[in-house]
């Protein structure tokens, strides 16, 4: 099966299996908009890198539902929260001297 054929089986033809043509399946004027945005060109890249496809935008129904900058800020921001009470929970059990009573 090539790159286009394995593309069509996930779009139009899954819609037509669907009865859903109509509606869904490719972009056009009166369809729903659900679709990606990928960080390469998926019919050139080779082969053996297709698994490092990264999806950077899904739209479903005309609307982003998901971007990748905000969800990369948002690990980011938990991420050093995170590595911020590590710090703090663990400074204050190395020096036993600042940890309340009821802790002890």
């Amino acid at each position: 099966m090539t790159r286009v054929e394995a593309f069509r089986a996930f779009t139009l033809d899954a819609a037509y299996a669907q009865h859903q043509e109509c509606t869904i399946g490719s972009l056009e004027p009166g369809k729903w908009a659900d679709f990606v945005l990928v960080d390469r060109d998926l019919f050139s890249a080779p082969a053996s890198q297709i698994w490092r496809t990264k999806v950077l935008q899904t739209w479903l129904a005309g609307t982003r539902v998901y971007d990748w900058d905000y969800h990369w800020i948002e690990i980011r921001f938990f991420s050093l929260i995170r590595e911020l009470a590590s710090s703090v929970i663990n400074s204050s059990w190395a020096n036993r001297t600042n940890v309340p009573f009821s802790y002890l």
